[in-house]
């Protein structure tokens, strides 16, 4: 018959218990169910990578500088025409404006709208890949990261940045 201390120390306790309140073996039973968690959420991670790379191989559109220039060109033509259609204060329209000052603006010049880097920073935090994917497909112009990432500090300390 094991005693009541044998019993208490091979029972898992409550996530919430310190682990300086943990007997050794029950150290090392967290430990190693961590390290089992850890490898499996590695393997889902590769996993997941191969299905986005293999997505974007698949269902990715290259723009030509032939076909940028074609669309800067339509942008030009039709940015007024488009301002008709989008309600005055709405995101679309903020968005649409930005994507225009930002064509027609050298990419280190250009200066963001403080509703346009909020949403941004929703998206890089939220998936930095997809985000980078966005950027780079020359579809949106979005701020470099770099850009973010100094906005995101200074939201952390709580210091007035604009």
């Amino acid at each position: 018959m094991q005693s009541r201390i044998q019993r208490k120390s091979q029972t898992e306790p409550s996530k919430f218990v310190g682990n300086k309140y943990l007997s050794k073996p029950q150290l090392e039973k967290k430990a190693s169910s961590l390290a089992a968690e850890k490898v499996d959420l590695q393997r889902k991670i590769k996993s997941m990578e191969k299905k986005v790379k293999h997505m974007l191989e698949a269902e990715s559109v290259k723009v030509s500088p032939e076909q940028l220039s074609v669309i800067d060109k339509i942008i030009d033509e039709n940015k007024d025409t488009l301002l008709k259609f989008l309600p005055e204060g709405s995101f679309s329209r903020l968005l649409w404006e930005q994507q225009v000052k930002a064509h027609t603006t050298p990419k280190r010049q250009m200066r963001w709208h403080p509703d346009l880097l909020r949403w941004a920073i929703a998206i890089h935090s939220k998936s930095p890949a997809a985000y980078r994917t966005i950027r780079d497909s020359g579809f949106m112009r979005l701020p470099h990261p770099n850009t973010l990432f100094s906005y995101t500090l200074c939201a952390a300390q709580n210091r007035h940045c604009s």
